[in-house]
């Protein structure tokens, strides 16, 4: 991803937004959008190459970091929509 990091964001980002789109409306839309904006940042340096020493050794380390940021995307998430419902 070190040569095509940058191009490799864009398009996941825009992926995620379009998909949010179609899938959500008004408030959920907002909060799906900026949640996914925080989470892309956080992930920017994987994206941009600012460490090219690789940290992770196997694909099976690949594959407990997404599954660690998707259950904390979740979770995120759903706190954020049930702050909002009991408001």
């Amino acid at each position: 991803m070190e040569k095509r990091g940058p191009l490799a964001f864009i398009v996941e980002f825009a992926f995620y937004t379009i998909v949010t789109l179609f899938a959500l409306s008004g408030a959920k839309l907002e909060y799906a959008l900026i949640i996914g904006a925080v989470f892309h940042a956080i992930n920017l340096p994987s994206f941009f190459g600012s460490n090219r020493k690789n940290s992770v050794k196997s694909s099976n380390g690949y594959a407990l970091l997404a599954l660690f940021g998707f259950g904390a995307f979740i979770i995120v998430a759903s706190l954020v929509n049930l702050m909002r419902v009991t408001q």
